[in-house]
């Protein structure tokens, strides 16, 4: 990550038929090698895991500049063999289910650079309540510290650029299971930051049964 600079995270997901899963498996392992081939830009392929979208792959990258995410998908867009590999594609996604996700990384500004190897991210998504846009942005920021701290793994706290509005994300990585298994422990059991979150968070994001949710996805590629 760049000093003082805002990254932005640009995400594609789908999620798989069920269907010829080896040949889809071997279809998505040989897009990314091609989208990176092509784009120069740090892609990773994964799939959510332990969590209500079995099934769901999500390609992801991060830049520095939107310039950067453009330059690669104008790329893609003329290159002849990421089209025929998108096309084929059709065969082995539900209908329906492909989007394409934006978000600004608001923390941090600076950052490990490389990104420390990882396996896991575990990802907490929620909407700023309507009237507390000043305050939950500062909140959101220290919730993301204080997981840092608590769990020495890197978090994000990323607010959506496209899609819900208001809509905003807490990333972590883990470098393995046991590494996101500790971290989750260190976090539900830490009063000082249970209590941060019931005092803090809950007035300034949505509180609605359902509002807040998590996924787990795992690094493929």
């Amino acid at each position: 990550m760049r000093e003082g600079v805002h990254m932005y995270r640009f995400s594609r997901q789908l999620r798989l038929s069920g269907s010829k899963l080896t040949s889809a498996m071997a279809w998505a392992n040989e897009l990314t090698e091609n989208v990176r081939s092509v784009t120069a830009l740090p892609v990773n392929l994964l799939t959510e895991v332990y969590s209500p979208g079995s099934g769901t792959l999500v390609w992801s990258t991060m830049a520095a500049d939107l310039r950067d995410i453009e330059a690669g998908l104008d790329k893609l867009m003329v290159d002849n063999r990421f089209n025929e590999l998108q096309e084929g594609g059709f065969a082995y996604l539900l209908p329906g289910t492909l989007k394409d996700t934006l978000r600004t990384i608001v923390h941090p500004t600076e950052g490990p650079s490389p990104i420390p190897d990882f396996e896991y991210v575990t990802c907490t998504y929620s909407t700023i309540a309507a009237g507390h846009l000043a305050r939950a942005i500062p909140v959101g920021i220290q919730i993301a510290e204080r997981v840092t701290e608590l769990t020495g793994s890197l978090t994000t706290f990323e607010a959506d650029a496209t899609g819900n509005y208001g809509g905003v994300a807490w990333i972590a990585i883990a470098a393995n299971i046991t590494a996101m298994q500790e971290a989750e422990g260190k976090v539900t059991r830490d009063p000082g930051f249970i209590e941060f979150v019931d005092r803090e968070a809950s007035t300034v994001f949505a509180s609605a049964p359902g509002a807040t949710t998590s996924r787990i996805l795992r690094k493929l590629l």
